[in-house]
């Protein structure tokens, strides 16, 4: 990093430097503290945001950091844009911070209390007004509230985040803007479905993360799938779908999940996270273990694309899967199919022996070890 404060219109993007003003003729911003000797930090009240600023006598900026979800993707964002340039301001100034002087760049007033005071019908028609000089406000405010709307959105008819994945996925070259806004779209719909849960709208909420997972197995599918942001994206859609399927969901629903992991099984020749193959085996435990598809979809699994998952570790994964799926249908697992599966791969036997341990299936570890003798 290191760079001069003095400086700072050469290390941020001069969009940054128009949200950091912005923000701090707002107010929206709580006193900036020297938490240390050099080292700075500042609280924003909407955002809920904390950065840190560390500079050296000279005026460098030795590091900075910040809570905030587009600093995480891009170690860079307004609200260290801001910090530093609060103290830019404040060095120039010869401020001491601990007299008034500070608060001539913030206000005391926070905007959550003003807003307090503020009707629905002034803010709506200030929402529409401002969303008309700016397509990036208006997209986030509909995928924010899209669900909210009367007409149910499907798929098929989805206008914020099925079509932002076309354009990204047909786009000759899709710019990193895109991607960002994608993102953005991802944790817009999970917290609809997540509200949808809490006004018991299981049903809803469902197909919420139905229009979720089939953006994310799209952009899987097409090249992403070492994405850590898609990855994570997608874990978490694991996650809120298995704390769903637990609740109540009517059946047709949970066809239509298991139709959807059917469909999305060549992901496991493509994607090689460990964690990402784990919870995915474990959302398969709660559904095509149930369903009709089961024998085929394990016959897929073990006959035909073993070898073609990329990591040892995930076919060791799916090879439990299997197993712990039998036991879940009040089958034995065979392992007269399972060990010649193996090939004799010294770190597959002992991957899945650990994984046998650990469930505590110490009579399945005997019976292991004696089909893989029996082998050799």
């Amino acid at each position: 990093m290191n760079f001069h404060l003095k400086d700072l219109q050469l290390h941020f993007d001069i969009s940054l430097i128009e949200e950091a003003e912005t923000l701090i003729a707002s107010g929206d911003l709580q006193k900036i503290s020297e938490i240390k000797k050099d080292l700075w930090q500042l609280k924003f009240d909407y955002d809920g945001a904390t950065c840190q600023c560390q500079i050296n006598p000279a005026g460098k900026v030795r590091k900075y950091t910040c809570t905030c979800v587009v600093y995480s993707l891009y170690k860079k964002c307004r609200h260290v844009a801001t910090i530093c340039m609060l103290i830019q301001k404040i060095r120039l100034n010869a401020v001491n911070i601990n007299n008034q002087g500070v608060n001539q760049y913030q206000r005391s007033i926070p905007l959550g209390k003003i807003l307090q005071h503020t009707t629905q019908i002034e803010l709506i028609n200030f929402l529409l007004e401002y969303s008309k000089t700016s397509p990036e406000i208006t997209n986030a405010l509909k995928a924010r509230f899209i669900f909210n709307y009367p007409e149910e959105i499907r798929l098929e008819n989805d206008p914020i985040l099925t079509v932002q994945v076309e354009k990204f996925l047909t786009a000759k070259r899709p710019g990193e803007n895109t991607l960002f806004d994608i993102y953005k779209s991802f944790d817009a719909y999970f917290i609809q479905s997540d509200s949808k849960i809490n006004q018991h709208e299981t049903l809803a909420s469902f197909n919420i993360l139905t229009i979720i997972g089939k953006n994310i197995f799209r952009l899987l599918d097409q090249n992403q799938s070492e994405n850590p942001k898609i990855i994570e994206k997608s874990k978490l859609w694991f996650s809120k779908l298995l704390q769903l399927y637990r609740l109540f969901v009517a059946p047709e629903a949970k066809k239509q999940l298991t139709d959807l992991l059917l469909e999305s099984q060549s992901l496991m020749f493509k994607v090689t996270d460990i964690d990402w193959h784990e919870k995915y085996a474990e959302l398969m435990l709660y559904t095509v273990t149930k369903e009709y598809e089961y024998q085929s979809f394990k016959t897929n699994i073990l006959n035909l694309g073993l070898y073609q998952i990329p990591l040892f570790e995930n076919r060791s994964n799916w090879i439990m899967y299997t197993i712990q799926s039998d036991l879940i249908r009040g089958e034995k697992p065979d392992f007269e199919m399972i060990v010649p599966l193996m090939e004799h791969n010294i770190d597959l036997f002992r991957s899945l022996l650990s994984r046998l341990i650990n469930k505590l299936q110490y009579d399945l570890v005997i019976k292991f070890i004696q089909h893989v003798h029996k082998s050799n």
